[in-house]
């Protein structure tokens, strides 16, 4: 993943004390920014540790502070290909297509939501530490995006989060105006569906064509799929390897089913291979770094039982879970 994210992260809450921020990068492998300076990508692990380390001792909420610093600048050409768009359809499918070469740490997928659009986020590493922090901190700056993007009043954005009201919710009325809705099952923004085709007052046909070609060569550098393979399996994370469906992917990219599929065939894949691939992925990490009981990752990963489960898991890699599990202990 981009080192911009755990800059970032350190500027906005590292102290210049030296020796503070040596404790704050311990474990990432990474030295002090200041003194040697650092790849232009680091493991995923990285970021996790580093964000442990940040919150030691840190007041609830502190994670706000990152959502000012997200703007588009920061995601390079991804940010440039979002905010050049014509309008915010063209926006949103640049995101939903290249926001996980981008951002590892995330997957991306629309859901219905009667006259409203619904973005939800979702951490593409179920495992991951600290992903509900990393995700809060996402959906309030693309509720930002949205609202600029538009140029409407923001207060008819919805940031959509689970749980209770947090402690600490005097804290997001700096971050963003956008009204914020606890109690949901998902990390997701929600806006009116008329704003769909509204154009940006910074949208530019050359910058967005290259923007959009660099975001292409860089998904095809670091996983070597395609765009619509990669918005397929963007899609399946998002549910945390729950199948959303043919027909509702379909619809989401407002194709139809058939045509969906036939492109897929051109691209060399098939919706039911990238399903499997993505929930393959997901069943390692869920028995590599969880505890959970067998029954509940096939639950969480939409198989009927653990016999099914299991079936597949020996298709996928000629082995139980089980054995999978005592390898990894």
């Amino acid at each position: 993943m981009p080192t911009v994210y755990l800059r970032l992260v350190l500027d906005a809450c590292g102290p210049r004390d030296a020796a503070a921020r040596r404790e704050l990068l311990d474990g990432t492998g990474l030295p002090d920014p200041l003194l040697q300076s650092w790849p232009a990508a680091a493991p995923q692990e990285a970021l996790d540790r580093l964000l442990h380390n940040t919150a030691l001792g840190r007041p609830a909420g502190w994670h706000l502070a990152l959502v000012p610093k997200l703007d588009a600048a920061v995601h390079g050409a991804l940010g440039f290909a979002v905010l050049s768009a014509p309008t915010l359809a063209a926006a949103l499918d640049v995101l939903l297509t290249y926001g996980g070469a981008r951002l590892p740490f995330l997957a991306f997928a629309l859901q219905p939501a009667g006259s409203r659009v619904r973005l939800v986020l979702a951490p593409a590493r179920p495992a991951a530490m600290q992903q509900a922090w990393v995700l809060e901190v996402a959906v309030f700056a693309v509720a930002n995006l949205v609202a600029q993007f538009a140029a409407r009043d923001p207060r008819d954005v919805a940031v959509l989060l689970p749980g209770a009201p947090r402690p600490y919710a005097a804290s997001m009325a700096p971050v963003t105006l956008a009204a914020v809705a606890c109690g949901r099952s998902i990390f997701g923004v929600e806006w009116p569906r008329a704003w769909q085709s509204l154009g940006s007052p910074l949208s530019d046909a050359g910058l967005h064509r290259l923007s959009v070609e660099r975001c292409r060569e860089q998904l095809a550098r670091t996983s070597g799929r395609t765009p619509l393979e990669e918005a397929v399996r963007q899609s399946v994370l998002a549910t945390g390897g729950r199948p959303p469906g043919l027909a509702a992917l379909a619809a989401a990219r407002h194709v139809a089913p058939r045509s969906l599929m036939r492109h897929l065939r051109e691209a060399g894949t098939s919706y039911q291979r990238v399903v499997d691939q993505v929930r393959a992925e997901l069943a390692v990490e869920y028995l590599r770094d969880t505890n959970l009981p067998l029954a509940a990752i096939a639950e969480r990963l939409g198989f009927s039982d653990t016999s099914n489960f299991s079936r597949a898991f020996r298709s996928w890699f000629d082995r139980s879970p089980g054995s999978c599990r005592s390898r990894t202990q």
